[in-house]
């Protein structure tokens, strides 16, 4: 709809749409063709191992011994002290930790910006808003998943939109063909712009519609060649071209 009130829409959307298109094609892909991939031997997703994040067990056995050392010299106080700067400490630490992303068969480290940098912010802002409760239940669904027995399920489904995709296919391709020649007369027709066109009426009379081709004349033999005229920029190339 924009495109057809404003083409210069096409140019600056249609780079952007392919992309997109082509990112969302390869995450299903992806997701097709994964579960083959682990049958076949591919090693699955495992759970990042807790044991040793910051704020998880530093807290707990920094406090242990610190307060056996102040109860072996008797500052009980001391001891509840540090004991609760402890707690606080792993609080702020829980707060501050990130999810460890694993890195992708075609990584070799793991490097900031681009879209995986910003997956991984993403992830680690959910992992802050979610319960550790949660966290575990999504860590173990995905462990089931990536294994035999929930690879096959997911190898069934993807047969599935396979031949869904093929049988379609008899009634998807006239539409695709269709649309690329639509697409392509398109092309055609704002590639070749005309301030000259003609037109039929509901008569069928015939009638030149010459009105831009008079107003860029008439501003051509009445202004100075270097006046300034003021106009939007897609007429501003054709006065610059015609006037």
């Amino acid at each position: 709809h924009f495109s057809g009130k404003m083409s210069r829409l096409v140019l600056i959307c249609g780079p952007i749409v392919s992309v997109s298109c082509a990112i969302w094609c390869g995450f299903l892909l992806d997701h097709i063709i994964q579960p083959f991939l682990l049958l076949l031997g591919k090693e699955g997703y495992k759970a990042p191992d807790t044991s040793t994040t910051n704020g998880d067990t530093g807290g707990s056995t920094n406090g242990s011994s610190k307060g056996k050392d102040n109860g072996s010299k008797g500052k009980d106080k001391a001891s509840a002290k540090d004991k609760g700067k402890n707690a606080k400490e792993g609080k702020k630490a829980d707060k501050k930790k990130e999810v460890e992303r694993p890195l992708m068969e075609w990584e070799e480290e793991d490097r900031p910006g681009g879209v995986m940098h910003i997956k991984k912010i993403m992830n680690n802002t959910a992992a802050r808003g979610w319960p550790s409760s949660t966290q575990k239940a999504y860590q173990s669904a995905r462990e089931y998943l990536d294994s035999p027995i929930g690879a096959v399920p997911r190898a069934v489904l993807s047969v599935a939109v396979i031949w869904y995709v093929v049988t379609m296919r008899a009634s998807v391709v006239p539409k695709i063909v269709e649309f690329v020649k639509h697409a392509d007369q398109v092309a055609h027709s704002l590639s070749d712009p005309q301030v000259v066109y003609s037109v039929t009426d509901r008569q069928g009379n015939y009638h030149l519609i010459d009105d831009y081709y008079q107003g860029y004349k008439w501003i051509d033999e009445n202004t100075p060649k270097d006046a300034r005229v003021m106009a939007w920029w897609d007429y501003g190339y054709q006065i610059t071209g015609i006037a």
